[in-house]
């Protein structure tokens, strides 16, 4: 039975979604809840294009930006059966991407920042009550504090501190495979 198109359950994950983005405590426990559910997985619709896209099982999937793992983890639940080299700039997610090693097959990770110059890069992590809100940290404080106020409200962004965490980067360039379009965040 739908309404407007729309079943109960898929309202209900609407629903569940906004709330989980304006409180960081849901934000914390649900990020740290899917790794472990797999009916939540693959976190993004475009994996299931994507396995099309990633070739034979001898390939090599890079992800850059990996966070916690979480992309990883999707991949191999739409059936992408490639090696995956995942990269991280913030150590913070070290821990979890152990776990995803242990997981998973043919799975490895760096904590690296990867970049067209060599050069140290500060990444500014907001922390609202010792809760580190990875999925906004950004190289550029006034960034960071603007995401902070977006997606929480400036109640919140009062509250909230902004973390340093250094890390390196290598002399590294990732090359498009298609051409590359430019948007403003």
């Amino acid at each position: 039975m739908t309404l407007n198109g729309k079943s109960p359950l898929r309202r209900m994950l609407v629903w569940g979604a906004a709330v989980v983005k304006r409180s960081p405590f849901a934000w914390y426990f649900v990020w740290h809840l899917i790794p472990h559910m797999k009916f939540l997985l693959p976190h993004e619709k475009d994996y299931f294009g994507l396995r099309h896209l990633a070739g034979s099982v001898d390939g090599l999937l890079l992800d850059v930006g990996a966070n916690t793992g979480i992309s990883a983890l999707g991949f191999r639940s739409v059936g992408i059966g490639c090696h995956i080299l995942s990269i991280e700039a913030n150590r913070y997610h070290e821990p979890s991407l152990k776990r995803v090693k242990q997981k998973l097959a043919k799975f490895d990770y760096k904590i690296i920042a990867a970049g067209s110059q060599h050069e140290r890069l500060t990444l500014f992590t907001p922390v609202y009550y010792g809760i580190p809100m990875h999925a906004l940290t950004s190289g550029k404080l006034e960034y960071a504090q603007h995401a902070v106020e977006r997606d929480f409200a400036r109640a919140f962004s009062v509250a909230c501190d902004i973390s340093k965490m250094r890390s390196k980067s290598f002399p590294w360039t990732i090359s498009p495979s298609f051409p590359a379009s430019s948007r403003s965040m």
